[in-house]
């Protein structure tokens, strides 16, 4: 029994190696403040869909449930399938499962570092929320990685240059901070000194 125990636990090993692994194009993040005063059995439902569907019926970019524990919530939710700027963003507040706040909009955001805000309909929760793709992503279905640009030997930004910032996962989408006196998209262009 134990021979027979051992060869099914190697069969599973082998069967689940030869399954391609999803790698998770990016993730949604919300950062969720509400009121002290909620009561405490309130949940944070989180529906993504993408705007060519249904604004009822299943969430089609992202799902998420979570509680707001003292009014609050960080969610972090990976996303596998392409990001789509455009997009149904449904927040519903609900307590003992009935919605008893909501929003409801279509939206546009790209991803990046920058953070969203918005309120729910009656303010009884105030959010933040952005996208942030996978940093060894190089095309829109990762079939293939890179590094991360910004990490990458020389700096993409050159020498004039602070700091790289990688603002998705293409290698050209890169925001480079200039040390003063240099400007331009990669901190190559002297400023003019006033005399």
């Amino acid at each position: 029994m134990d021979a027979l125990y051992r060869l099914s636990f190697l069969l599973l090993i082998l069967v689940s190696s030869t399954f391609p692994q999803t790698l998770a194009l990016g993730r949604y993040e919300m950062h969720v403040e509400g009121t002290a005063d909620l009561p405490f059995a309130v949940s944070l439902k989180l529906c993504l869909k993408q705007l060519k569907t249904s604004i009822d019926g299943l969430c089609g970019i992202v799902s998420a449930e979570a509680p707001l524990l003292n009014g609050s919530a960080d969610l972090q939710i990976p996303f596998s399938s392409e990001w789509r700027n455009n997009y149904f963003l449904i927040v519903q507040i609900t307590e003992n499962g009935r919605v008893i706040d909501q929003l409801l909009k279509t939206d546009s955001l790209r991803p990046g570092e920058k953070w969203k805000e918005d309120t729910t309909e009656n303010g009884t929760v105030r959010f933040q929320y952005r996208v942030l793709y996978n940093p060894k992503c190089a095309c829109s279905n990762c079939k293939r990685y890179l590094t991360d640009p910004c990490k990458a030997k020389p700096s993409p930004c050159g020498a004039n240059a602070i700091k790289c910032y990688s603002m998705s996962f293409r290698e050209d989408d890169i925001l480079c901070r200039c040390k003063p006196g240099w400007r331009g998209v990669r901190c190559d262009t002297p400023m003019a000194t006033e005399q």
